[in-house]
Order: C-alpha cells, then structure tokens, then sequence
C-alpha cells in the first residue's frame, strides 16, 4: 500500500513539473516558434495536469493537487466552451454545404472518400495535399477530374506533396490561386497554400477560400502561415464568407486568435464539441484540431461535423451552412 502510494505521489510530480515547464513555455509563442508548437498541444496538456491533480490526492499530496488541478484547467479549459457555448442560431436562408479532406499525400482512399462525398452530397468540397503517390499508387489529380460527372466545376493545382484542388457542384466564379505575399516582401512562390472562388446561392453570393499554410514549426514556417492568414483578412469585408481546409493551427495559437479578430470570422465549432481531427502516426487518438471551416458576413452553421476515416491522418470535415 505505501509502495502504491509513493508512486502515485512520485508521478503525481512528474506531471505537475511538465504542466508548470509547459506553462511558462507556452506563453512565448509570439515570439518562438517551439512555443508556437506547443501551444497547439493545451489541450493534452491539460488534462495530464487532471490526471497529475488525481494522482498526487491518491498520494496526500492535497495542496500539490490543487495546483495541478488548477493549471490542468486553465489549459484545457479554453477547449471546453466549444462544447458549452450556445451555438449561433442558422438563419432561414439559402443552404450551403462546403465539405474538406487532406488526403495525406495522396494516400488516402478514394473509394472511402467517395462514399463519404456520395452520403453527404456537398456544394463545394476541397482537397489538400492532393498528388500521385507512389506509395499507394493512388493518382488523386486523375481521380479528381474522373468525378466531373458529379463535380462538373473544379480547379486543380498539382503539385509534388501538396497539390489543391476544389470542385463544386455549383459554378465556379474566379476560381484561382491566391497570391500570397512574402512575410519579407515580393510573393512567396513555391506551392499552392490558398484557393479562391465565388459561388451564387439562391441569388447572395458567396467567398470561398480553401486555405493550406505551411504547418507549424521553424520561423520561416510561422512567418509563412501569418502571411496566409493576413491574406485571408484581405478578403472584402461586404461578401459573405468561407475560410475553410487545413489551416494547421489549434485555437490555442495566437495567430489564429489573430486570424478571428482580424478578419472578424467566427468559428463553426462553437456549440458542437472540439472535433479534434488530427492524429500523429505514433500517439492514439486525435487531440488536435487542424481542420476548420470559419465564415462571416451574415453566414451561420447549422451543422458542423468531421466525417469518416477516409485513410488519412486527417479527419474530413464538413459544415452545413446557411446565408443570410
């Protein structure tokens, strides 16, 4: 019995000390780009500190256990009002279903991802990381033009790793690559990390705007992704609008925090849980959201939801929208 709680004291303590190094970390991701990362990581982070908090009581550690208890909910506390907030009421108006999957370098299947499409029947759905992989001999750009029956509208942008593509149900206004201008100047060229189109909805038109910046990690990265995020606040503020795709960011990131009030878009999670969608290939289940599907000027979620797994890290993810 004393063993038993001896180790539970003893890692009761571990925990608490990488909750309180990761406290004093996080706050840094303004300005360093390892905290950028780790912030992403909040959530988890919180509630090992849950878990320490449960550990050092079993130990009679009670005051240790506060602390933990504590902190652990300041980290994971921020995450748990997309499961309480209300979320904002969907008008009455034209409905729009804009659907995404990352098809992790093309491996994903295109049978599940078709079943998937076929059951929810989107408007517009978008791809990242979109190409021919040698790996599982899927050639997702082929793939993609033999859907034209279904998807009669779409842009395609090859590329090596990380090709992008939308296709839509709907005509296809403006459907282009958007520039995006260097965090040093000039544009920064290289791949595809921002789509844009229009499309007419029971008469209001709407922005879209399929986003993939680089992911986190190393200044250039971050600077990279700020500049795609400051793009996306360029959008004209008097067109109702879409931001969706893999953005590669948590909600715990000060440039996506950034993003929202910049751009004054709002999150369609709000109301309906975390939906974390990402997983990395050595840690079992998925604490991270990645994919999102933000909007404005009027246009509400009626249903925002992540779909099947389609053979990716990634989790599709779909939203049921209405304009005003």
């Amino acid at each position: 019995m004393k063993r038993a709680l001896w180790l539970a004291r003893a890692a009761g303590l571990v925990g608490l000390g990488v909750l309180l190094v990761g406290s004093l970390v996080v706050p840094l991701a303004e300005r360093c780009w390892l905290a950028e990362v780790l912030c992403h990581l909040r959530y988890p982070l919180g509630l090992g500190g849950l878990a320490a908090a449960a550990l050092l009581l079993a130990g009679g550690r009670r005051r240790l256990a506060f602390v933990a208890l504590v902190v652990g909910c300041l980290h994971a506390g921020p995450t748990w009002r997309y499961s309480v907030a209300s979320p904002a009421p969907a008008p009455c108006g034209p409905r729009l279903v804009v659907a995404h999957a990352n098809l992790l370098f093309g491996r994903a299947d295109p049978a599940r991802v078709r079943a998937w499409l076929d059951a929810l029947d989107p408007h517009v759905v978008g791809f990242t990381e979109v190409m021919d992989s040698g790996r599982s001999g899927f050639d997702w750009p082929a793939v993609l033009r033999g859907w034209e029956e279904r998807y009669p509208y779409r842009l395609i942008l090859e590329h090596e790793h990380f090709g992008m593509a939308l296709l839509s149900r709907l005509p296809l206004a403006g459907a282009r690559e958007r520039a995006v201008p260097a965090a040093g100047g000039g544009l920064e060229g290289g791949r595809p990390k921002l789509l844009e189109a229009r499309v007419e909805v029971g008469g209001r038109a709407v922005q879209l705007l399929l986003a993939h910046p680089h992911r986190p990690g190393a200044p250039w990265r971050n600077a990279s992704r700020a500049a795609v995020y400051a793009e996306i606040a360029r959008a004209p503020a008097h067109v109702p609008l879409v931001v969706f795709g893999d953005l590669n960011s948590t909600a715990y990131s000060p440039l996506f925090q950034r993003l929202l009030a910049d751009a004054r878009l709002a999150d369609t999670r709000l109301g309906r849980g975390r939906q974390g969608s990402w997983r990395h290939a050595w840690i079992p289940g998925r604490w991270v959201t990645l994919d999102h599907v933000l909007v404005r000027g009027g246009v509400r979620a009626e249903e925002r939801a992540l779909g099947p797994e389609i053979g990716s890290d990634h989790l599709p993810v779909y939203a049921v929208l209405r304009l005003p």
